[in-house]
């Protein structure tokens, strides 16, 4: 009777593992995974576009721009980061002014301006960077402009090309990026949290864990078993 005892709460063991391995890992493992796409247009019209992966439902335009992977000179301020220079383009801050291209009043003020994708067309952005909203789906640019001229878009920078979301962010590309890092700019002014980790980072070391309850039962219910079999055999050999 205490063998069957023992062989029984073994195989309950196994049993609840194996359930937990079932339900719980999987639901570890996935995770939503969203894209918006970033389109940078420098002084001489070059334009670079890129497609970033994020796990929350939304992040800030900056996030976006910091998670592009693009090397960035930012300055803080009571309304959040102000972008001073992407790649080659823009002001060293500090030892520049983060707006050294506007100092002199009788001339244009050319810096870095946002622009959000809104409805088809591309609208002059009225937030900055860290309180701009970004999710599945958006798109957002960066300009290297003047913002004098046209008071109906807010700046004479010229408009980003006419680009659709897919155009930045193929679709098979989402495949692609959800097996690689989210990558994190280098900031030369100031220092950004770190990246949101991976959603399921500690799915492996939970499956192991279930894993080896598993592997633990079944060996105690081969053990009962294996001593189960001695004794019949030794009182076999008696009679």
């Amino acid at each position: 009777m205490q063998l069957r005892r023992q062989i029984a709460t073994a195989a309950g063991i196994a049993a609840i593992a194996a359930s937990l391995l079932v339900f719980t890992a999987p639901g570890q493992a996935q995770s939503a995974r969203h894209r918006a796409g970033l389109v940078i247009q420098y002084a001489g019209g070059e334009i670079d576009t890129r497609c970033v992966e994020f796990e929350e439902p939304e992040i800030t335009g900056y996030e976006l721009l910091r998670r592009s992977g693009l090397p960035l000179v930012i300055a803080p301020g009571s309304f959040g980061a102000t972008v001073c220079k992407i790649g080659a383009q823009g002001c060293d801050y500090p030892a520049q002014s983060c707006f050294c291209q506007c100092e002199n009043m009788n001339a244009s003020c050319v810096y870095w301006i946002s622009f959000l994708h809104v409805n088809g067309a591309w609208k002059y952005a009225t937030l900055g960077a860290s309180n701009t909203k970004v999710k599945e789906g958006d798109l957002q640019a960066w300009v290297w402009g003047s913002s004098r001229g046209d008071s109906s878009q807010g700046t004479s920078a010229p408009l980003p090309p006419a680009m659709t979301f897919d155009q930045v962010c193929p679709a098979a590309q989402a495949s692609a990026q959800s097996e690689a890092t989210t990558p994190t700019a280098s900031l030369s002014a100031t220092t950004a949290p770190a990246a949101t980790p991976q959603a399921g980072a500690n799915t492996n070391s939970s499956g192991l864990i279930v894993f080896g309850m598993i592997v633990v039962a079944l060996s105690a219910i081969l053990v009962a078993t294996a001593g189960a079999r001695r004794r019949e055999t030794n009182t076999s050999s008696r009679n």
